[in-house]
């Protein structure tokens, strides 16, 4: 067994000490985060994007230096979100990012990354990657595998559905058919869920910082900062936890 953790919508700040919505420290909060993903002794780290809050250089040095502080060991890779849409990201974590050719293998399993940086707040997933993808995907074919995306695959039937992957049926069509692919991890909604999509599962996590409401218009709850848990065995089979800081 391979035990997983998604951690995604870090939105760290140059400014250390700069809170955002809900008054929340989004420094502070990913480093309670990351030492109680520490605990959980991880065999690999998937961060699905918005790392950054500011686009700064400083931001993603703030990130690699509690990384390397906290979970020195743990192999970790990620992939960008909108607010990852700069240069900076690209120049820090270039040798981390999880691409359609580069997946992180643990035990039996693969994860995969797709690059959904488009325009502004929305995403879009190009016809290369999912080609490339499935080309892996196809030369791996005794393992089993899974997706990790910024964007929300399924609608939210909320104010975040305006910030949505533009191409949304085009993925999921590519996903049923795909053989191999067990679930699909994202993020970008600040908020936990789960939707079945034919044999596949769809799962987002929450936040390391502020938590998004589901609703008509925008809003925070009080819910806390966490991550999500997975437990990967090499019969294919699989569990997930969300865990929240107390």
């Amino acid at each position: 067994m391979n035990r997983l953790i998604q951690l995604t919508d870090l939105h760290l700040y140059a400014d250390k000490s700069r809170r955002g919505y809900a008054d929340i420290n989004p420094y502070d909060s990913f480093r309670q985060v990351l030492t109680s993903v520490r605990d959980r002794r991880p065999d690999g780290i998937i961060v699905t994007g918005d790392i950054s809050g500011d686009d700064s250089a400083a931001s993603y040095q703030h990130f690699l230096t509690l990384m390397d502080e906290t979970v020195p060991a743990t192999p970790w890779m990620v992939i960008p979100g909108n607010h990852d849409d700069n240069q900076a990201f690209d120049d820090a974590l270039m040798d981390h990012q999880l691409t359609p050719r580069q997946p992180l293998a643990l035990g039996n399993w693969q994860i995969h990354g797709l690059d959904t940086r488009f325009e502004g707040a929305r995403g879009k997933v190009s016809a290369r990657q999912l080609r490339e993808t499935a080309d892996t995907i196809s030369q791996h074919v005794s393992q089993y595998h899974m997706v990790a995306i910024h964007h929300h695959i399924e609608p939210t039937l909320s104010w975040m559905d305006t910030h949505s992957l533009v191409n949304a049926l085009t993925v999921r069509r590519w996903l049923q058919d795909t053989p191999g692919i067990r679930a699909v991890m994202h993020g970008h909604i600040h908020d936990a869920s789960e939707h079945q999509l034919g044999a596949q599962v769809i799962l987002s996590a929450p936040a390391t910082c502020w938590q998004f409401a589901m609703t008509a218009k925008f809003g925070v709850t009080n819910d806390a900062p966490g991550f999500r848990e997975f437990l990967l065995y090499d019969d294919g089979t699989w569990q997930s936890v969300i865990r929240r800081l107390s």
